[in-house]
């Protein structure tokens, strides 16, 4: 329903491991990722560990940035 699709295909799955203390990831876009010729896709975050506060922001968003185009 989320996706208003009938369908759902699972492309990927990744794990990323990142230690505390090891500072910010770069700006980028997880389209350019994709051998696929559609912006029809979705990628997510879902952290296995508590985030203590915004202080330790998990995500941030560039605005526009589902657009066809690469923040790299």
């Amino acid at each position: 329903e989320l996706l208003g699709a009938q369908r759902v295909r699972l492309y990927q799955t990744a794990g990323f491991v990142k230690e505390p203390g090891h500072g910010e990831t770069a700006w980028h876009s997880d389209l350019n990722t994709a051998p696929l010729d559609t912006n029809a896709m979705l990628t997510f975050w879902l952290p296995l560990t508590p985030v203590p506060d915004l202080d330790h922001a998990p995500l941030e968003f560039a605005s526009g940035s589902h657009r066809d185009f690469s923040l790299a």
